[in-house]
């Protein structure tokens, strides 16, 4: 775990590890491409980590919940599932 401490790790980790993992064929490097050429075609940019992030989601057909605002461009873009949230305050 990035940024935590190492007691606030261990309770992170038994929670992550409630959290279904997704398989990733190879196939969705490719189309991860594919999308962020659709982004750079419609005037935006996204982290590669992004798009592989929502290339996963949408061959899985899941709904992905985020903070990270570039999602809401790539959803512009595919048929991405998007709940972004909003930091209070």
């Amino acid at each position: 775990m990035r940024a935590v401490s190492k007691p606030d790790a261990s309770r992170l980790q038994v929670f992550f590890d409630t959290f279904p993992l997704l398989p990733t064929p190879p196939s969705l490097w490719k189309e991860a491409t594919l999308l962020g050429q659709a982004c750079v075609a419609a005037g935006s940019f996204s982290p590669s980590i992004d798009l592989l992030i929502a290339q996963v989601s949408l061959y899985h057909g899941a709904e992905l919940t985020t903070f990270d605002e570039h999602f809401q461009r790539i959803a512009e873009v595919s048929r991405l599932k998007l709940n972004l949230l909003v930091r209070a305050g």
